[in-house]
């Protein structure tokens, strides 16, 4: 079963992530989808994933975190975060990826430095600490976090 799917900003590759823990890159054709290269190096179910030109990014169920080289095939980063992964992003220039887990642990990667360059828990923080739950986010990478959850009684929440 499909979990999730993420584009290329130029729209020219589908990547897939799936239950039986594959992520999968697609390149589009007439009126078809032809499977290109599969990734199968996270061990359970992928819950979210990104895609740049060269990269893809995806996040499991147990807190993996990895991003590949799309034309090696080699992974680039393989990270474990404190809880399952719900959100990830690639920046445009390909030098950063963001992922959250369902702590609120938020943590920013610098691929060209090599190292995790931030970690901020959103839980409790954001909102009058009106969040009790992460389950998704949008960012610009340079000015806002846009993150999605619930409150302590389950009605959702949407914080800046």
């Amino acid at each position: 079963t499909v979990t999730c799917l993420a584009a290329s900003p130029c729209r020219s590759v589908l990547v897939s992530g799936s239950r039986d823990q594959s992520v999968r890159t697609w390149a589009f054709g007439n009126a078809s989808l032809k499977n290109d290269e599969a990734f199968d190096d996270i061990q359970h179910p992928i819950t979210c994933l990104d895609a740049s030109r060269q990269l893809v990014l995806a996040g499991a169920s147990d807190g993996q975190l990895m991003a590949w080289d799309v034309r090696s095939g080699s992974p680039v980063l393989d990270r474990e975060l404190g809880g399952p992964t719900v959100a990830c992003a690639l920046h445009s220039d390909e030098q950063f990826a963001m992922a959250m887990d369902s702590t609120g642990d938020v943590r920013l990667w610098d691929f060209r430095r090599q190292c995790e360059s931030l970690r901020l828990c959103v839980i409790g923080r954001v909102a009058g600490g009106i969040l009790a739950t992460a389950a998704c986010f949008l960012t610009d990478f340079s000015s806002h976090i846009l993150v999605g959850g619930s409150d302590a009684a389950g009605a959702p929440v949407v914080a800046l």
